[in-house]
C-alpha cells in the first residue's frame, strides 16, 4: 500500500507541476486529462508524465522486495467523453 501511495504522490505533484488534472484513481488505475486551453503541448506533457512515472517506478525496484510494479499507459486525444 505504501508503495502505490508513493507512486500517486509522485503523479500528483508532477500534475500540479504540468497543468496535468488527475480526474480519479480506480486502485492501482489513474485518469488524467490535460486541458488545451491556449496550450497546444498537452500531448507532450502527458508522454512526459507516462516517461517520468516510468523511471521513477524502475528507481524503486531496488526497495519493492517481491513485489514487481509496471507502468502501463494508454493515451487517447480529442473530447473527454464519461458515462456512468
Amino acid at each position: 500500500i505504501n508503495l502505490l501511495a508513493d507512486v500517486l504522490d509522485f503523479i500528483d505533484k508532477f500534475c500540479d507541476d504540468m497543468d496535468i488534472e488527475r480526474v480519479k484513481n480506480y486502485g492501482e488505475t489513474v485518469l488524467v486529462y490535460c486541458p488545451e486551453e491556449g496550450k497546444y503541448d498537452h500531448a507532450v506533457r502527458v508522454l512526459e508524465l507516462i516517461t517520468q512515472t516510468s523511471t521513477y517506478v524502475a528507481s524503486l525496484r531496488g526497495t519493492m522486495g517481491n513485489h514487481n510494479i509496471e507502468v502501463r499507459a494508454g493515451v487517447s486525444y480529442g473530447n473527454i467523453t464519461i458515462g456512468v
